[in-house]
C-alpha cells in the first residue's frame, strides 16, 4: 500500500506498526509500537507476554 514511501507530510496520514519479542531468562515479552510516519513519532504501544492485540 505504501510502495515503499516510509514518509508523510502530515501528521496521521500514515502510520506503521512493527512487533518485536524479547527473551527475558525463560520468557519471552511481545512489543507491539504503531509509529506515525511524518514525525517518526510513537502513536501508541501494547506490550505482553501473550500475543494478543486489541487495537480500535
Amino acid at each position: 500500500m505504501l510502495k515503499r514511501k516510509f514518509t508523510a507530510d502530515k501528521p496521521n496520514q500514515k502510520w506503521m506498526t512493527d512487533i518485536k519479542q524479547y527473551r527475558l531468562g525463560d520468557q519471552r515479552l511481545k512489543l507491539s509500537a504503531i509509529k506515525d510516519l511524518c514525525g517518526k513519532d510513537i502513536v501508541a504501544f501494547h506490550m505482553s507476554r501473550e500475543m494478543i492485540l486489541n487495537w480500535y
